[in-house]
C-alpha cells in the first residue's frame, strides 16, 4: 500500500497517540488494573528507576549492538505490511516479556560499572559483617572470595578496554566474552532483586523517604549477595539459551526457550523476598509461588505481550522513519525512543513483580511444625 507523505513530528505524533490509545483499551476494564495503578505509583515515587533504564537504553541503542528488545532496522514498508509483520512481531514481543522478566534493562554497556558494586559490597561486609548475617566463622574465606570476584570483574573491564584497541589474540577475546556474558547477567540479577525489593519496601512502609527505601533495599541486595550470585548464573544461562535460540535454525527453539524463562519468572522473587535460604528452598519458594499466581501471571502476560507489541511497533517505525536524517534528528527519535522503553519496561515489571510479592508464601507465615497448638479457653 502506499505511504502517505506526512512530515517525521506528525509520523512520531501519531505513533505516539497510537501507543497512548492501546494502553488505555488495555487497561481500562483489565482485572488486576489494580496492580498497573499501583506500579504506577511505585513508579513515581522513584524516578531513578525510569532515569536508570533510560540510560540503559539509550546506551544500548546507541553502542549496545544487537539486543532482542531493541526493534531491528528494518524498511518502514516492512512495519506496514502486518500481514507479513503480526507473526514475527508476536514472537519477538513474546520473546521480549520473558526476558524483561529476568533482566528488566539491557545492561550492556552498564555491566562495565559492576567492579565499582562489587567492591563497595565486599568492603561493606569486611567492615560490618554482622549487619550482613556474616558471623566470624568462615567469614574472612567468604569476604576474600567476594573479594577476587571483585578483581575479576576489573581484569574484565580492563580487556574491554584493550578490545578497543584491538590488541587482543583469539583466545582472550572467547575469555572477554565469557566475562562479558558472566558480568552482564550478574549485574542484572543485583538490578532485579533491588527493583524487587523496592516493590516490597512499597507494599510494607516503615518510612516516608523514599531515598531512605532505596538505600535499605540495596542493603537488602547486599544482604543477599549469595544467592544474587546463584540467580547471576541462572541469569547467565537463561541469556545463553536465549541467544541459542535467536541464531538458531529450529522452528521450535523460541519455544523451548519461552517456556523455562516464564516458568522460572518468580525466582528473583523468591530471592529478593526471603533471606538466608539456600538453593533448594529458593527453588521450592518460586515453584509455590508458580501455582499461587499462574493465573494472574497469565493475565498480566496476555496484556503484557499487547503492549510490549505496541510499543515495539512504536520503536520500530521511529527507527524507520529517521534513516537517512541526520545526526541530530536520529539522536532525538532514540531518546523519545529509550524514554519510552524505560518507562513501559519499568512500569510493566513493576506490576508483574507486585502480583507476585503479594502472592508469595512467605516462611514466616506458615505455622511452625514445634509451635504449640493452641489451648481453648
Amino acid at each position: 500500500m502506499p505511504l502517505p507523505s506526512l512530515p517525521i513530528w506528525l509520523w512520531a505524533a501519531l505513533c505516539l497517540a497510537a501507543m497512548m490509545g492501546g494502553l488505555w483499551l488495555h487497561l481500562v476494564l483489565h482485572p488486576l488494573r489494580q496492580q498497573f495503578s499501583d506500579a504506577l505509583d511505585i513508579l513515581r515515587l522513584h524516578p531513578r528507576l525510569v532515569a536508570m533504564g533510560f540510560v540503559a537504553f539509550l546506551s544500548a541503542l546507541l553502542w549496545g549492538g544487537t539486543d532482542p528488545r531493541l526493534p531491528g532496522n528494518h524498511a518502514l514498508e516492512a512495519w506496514v505490511d502486518w500481514s507479513v509483520l503480526l507473526g514475527p512481531l508476536v514472537l519477538d514481543s513474546a520473546g521480549h516479556f520473558a526476558l524483561m522478566l529476568h533482566q528488566v534493562e539491557p545492561m550492556w554497556p552498564l555491566a562495565l560499572l559492576l567492579p565499582v558494586g562489587l567492591i563497595l559490597q565486599a568492603w561493606r561486609i569486611q567492615s560490618l559483617p554482622f549487619r550482613y548475617g556474616e558471623g566470624r566463622t568462615g567469614a574472612g574465606m567468604r569476604n576474600f572470595a567476594l573479594w577476587g570476584l571483585a578483581a575479576l570483574s576489573c581484569l574484565w573491564v580492563a580487556l574491554e578496554a584493550l578490545n578497543l584497541r584491538e590488541l587482543l589474540p583469539e583466545w582472550v577475546h572467547s575469555v572477554r566474552s565469557l566475562l562479558r556474558s558472566l558480568g552482564v547477567a550478574l549485574a542484572a540479577a543485583g538490578v532485579q532483586v533491588w527493583i524487587i525489593r523496592l516493590v516490597v519496601e512499597w507494599q510494607m512502609p516503615q518510612r516516608t523517604e523514599t531515598v531512605r527505601d532505596q538505600a535499605t533495599a540495596l542493603d537488602a541486595v547486599f544482604a543477599r549477595w549469595r544467592a544474587v550470585l546463584v540467580l547471576g548464573g541462572f541469569n547467565a544461562l537463561w541469556m545463553a539459551l536465549f541467544d541459542w535460540a535467536q541464531d538458531s535454525n529450529l522452528r521450535v527453539a523460541p519455544a523451548l526457550v519461552l517456556e523455562p524463562l516464564l516458568f522460572f519468572a518468580p525466582l528473583p522473587i523468591a530471592v529478593a523476598c526471603e533471606e538466608g535460604l539456600g538453593l533448594p528452598e529458593v527453588g521450592a519458594q518460586a515453584l509455590r509461588l508458580i501455582v499461587r499466581a499462574f493465573w494472574a501471571l497469565l493475565g498480566l502476560a496476555i496484556t503484557c505481550l499487547a503492549l510490549i507489541m505496541l510499543l515495539r511497533y512504536m520503536v520500530g517505525t521511529l527507527g524507520a522513519l529517521v534513516v537517512g536524517q541526520g545526526f541530530a534528528v536520529k539522536l532525538t527519535i532514540q531518546i523519545v525512543a529509550a524514554f519510552s522503553l524505560a518507562t513501559v519496561h519499568n512500569w510493566l515489571f513493576l506490576a508483574v513483580a507486585l502480583t507476585l510479592v503479594q502472592r508469595f508464601p512467605r516462611q514466616s507465615d506458615e505455622p511452625s511444625p514445634s509451635a504449640p497448638a493452641p489451648q481453648p479457653s
